[in-house]
């Protein structure tokens, strides 16, 4: 009786001074406090439908290992809220502590653009496309600036399922980008992974951004493979 009924639930991730003191400011912890907002949810839900609950982490393969593009990016230069190692040891502290829940990311080995290229509901995706936001930076300028790495990702996903309604950019033109010297280093680093993945190894490459399960190493090299081509 319940089928296609939902319930919102808005949290805001921007950090606040803590008493004066300045606090956490890169968001780092976001997946975190969401898992923890999901985890609330659940259990509510669980008391209401009597059944057993997963909490799903909808994220691509290509952003969820987020290898090193460059050498400079290895590290704590990049986030990793969704690592399958993050998620794996969030999995075994809920083990630890009785949490009755499952965590799933279904598209684990799934690009961005086979994401949308597969999607049951394509008329609906293009629709609301222009209103959607992957950008990291669009806050400042309530535009996303299209030349970040989680936008340069979501023009090339797009561009691979043949959608060309997508939302106005700070940078429209690629092109443009590249003579921006302030803003051109998240698509410098970009061509040069592109450049190298015909020559390295692609499972090290992939366990450079954390530990990865030795069964499913050549799914994560796989889908970062693909997310390059």
């Amino acid at each position: 009786g319940y089928i296609n009924q939902f319930s919102q639930f808005n949290a805001i991730a921007q950090p606040h001074l803590n008493n004066g003191r300045a606090t956490e400011i890169t968001m780092r912890t976001r997946s975190l406090n969401f898992l923890a907002f999901a985890i609330v949810s659940a259990y509510a839900l669980q008391e209401f439908m009597q059944e057993k609950i997963d909490v799903f982490v909808p994220e691509n393969g290509v952003i969820s290992i987020n290898a090193p593009l460059t050498v400079r990016r290895v590290g704590t230069l990049s986030t990793r809220t969704t690592h399958p190692y993050f998620i794996q040891e969030i999995q075994r502290l809920f083990t630890a502590v009785n949490i009755p829940f499952t965590l799933r990311n279904p598209y684990q080995f799934k690009t961005k653009g086979q994401m949308i290229a597969e999607c049951e509901n394509l008329p609906l995706l293009q629709q609301i496309i222009p209103d959607t936001v992957s950008c990291s930076h669009w806050k400042r300028k309530n535009q996303q600036c299209g030349v970040c790495v989680p936008c340069l990702i979501r023009r090339a996903s797009l561009h691979y399922a043949g959608i060309t309604n997508d939302a106005q950019y700070e940078f429209n033109d690629i092109r443009h980008i590249l003579t921006n010297q302030d803003r051109r280093d998240d698509l410098f680093a970009l061509i040069s992974a592109i450049r190298q993945k015909n020559h390295r190894n692609i499972n090290q490459w992939v366990l450079q951004s954390g530990p990865l399960s030795t069964q499913q190493l050549n799914q994560f090299a796989n889908v970062f493979r693909s997310g390059l081509d």
